[in-house]
């Protein structure tokens, strides 16, 4: 199946608009809630880059549900890639996104800074196809070097090309 078909270049951001929390001067660290709020401001990107594709019916909706989905259960699936995912109302097909966050941005303690990450929507009624997606980019990652070309990607048609190539040969 070819991945680049749920993808346009309105759906990817190269870099992410939020900013990263700065660490002051007198402390380590960025403070817990300061990083908190930041995933989130970086999973609402993810919903945003999903609304993007104009698939999406309801933008405020859609980020409570993905904020919410990821506060249960991260959507880390290693080596720095995440896959936020949903499946709602807000949309009777599915769809995908792409952020790159070059710097990284530490999701959970356990795992490596996530600098990729795959947003995915689908209605509730949508299993097999949702499901059929997450295994082939799951086994994308694992049997390619799809990382290391999308950490070096300078344009979105890059990112569709690589989808296009590597994901359709899965």
């Amino acid at each position: 199946m070819n991945l680049a078909r749920f993808l346009s270049p309105k759906s990817i951001r190269l870099e992410p608009i939020s900013s990263r929390p700065e660490i002051p001067e007198d402390e380590d660290e960025v403070s817990k809630r300061d990083m908190q709020t930041y995933r989130e401001e970086i999973i609402k990107e993810n919903a945003q880059l999903l609304y993007n594709s104009k698939k999406v019916q309801n933008l405020s909706k859609l980020t409570v549900e993905l904020v919410n989905r990821e506060r249960r259960s991260t959507s880390i699936i290693g080596s720095g890639i995440a896959i936020p995912h949903v499946r709602t109302l807000q949309t009777k097909n599915f769809v995908m996104g792409f952020l790159r966050v070059s710097e990284g941005i530490e999701m959970d303690k356990e795992e490596e800074p996530i600098r990729i990450f795959i947003p995915m929507v689908a209605p509730p009624y949508d299993d097999k196809l949702y499901l059929k997606v997450y295994k082939q980019l799951a086994k994308g990652f694992l049997e390619t070097d799809a990382l290391d070309q999308l950490l070096g990607v300078y344009s979105e048609g890059e990112v569709i090309r690589i989808f296009n190539d590597v994901f359709r040969t899965i």
